[in-house]
């Protein structure tokens, strides 16, 4: 957003038909104010993109039907939940768009790993 409270909007471009298309808008208070500087996919209708706010909060970012959402870390899963998302590819032996391959890297060493991910409807 312009300025923080405020409304940010996400985007896909399409860069064959040099099309750009507003994919949610969403409100963004000071408590929420991530960047998306690390990996994303678009896995059949949802767009995922890494996000943090540097040294106080990280998660997914999910966007769908026109809505979008961080789900934090603390409500990843108990083997990734210190983890920071790095990279995301979509599975492709699943049309849902719902699991998605990452890189996450351990916020109290640096070290990374190749997780897994599946992202349920709720």
């Amino acid at each position: 957003p312009a300025s923080i409270p405020g409304n940010y909007t996400n985007y896909a471009y399409d860069v064959d038909k040099g099309t750009l298309t507003t994919l949610a808008t969403a409100y963004e208070s000071s408590y929420t104010a991530y960047d998306m500087v690390a990996g994303s996919a678009s896995c059949g209708s949802r767009f995922y993109a890494a996000a943090v706010q540097a040294f106080i909060s990280w998660g997914l970012m999910i966007t769908e039907d026109g809505e979008s959402n961080v789900v934090d870390h603390t409500d990843f899963p108990d083997d990734t939940n210190k983890k920071l998302v790095q990279n995301i590819w979509c599975d492709s032996t699943d049309p849902s768009g719902q699991t998605l391959t990452a890189v996450l890297s351990d916020t109290d060493n640096p070290s990374y790993s190749v997780f897994t991910l599946h992202v349920d409807d709720d």
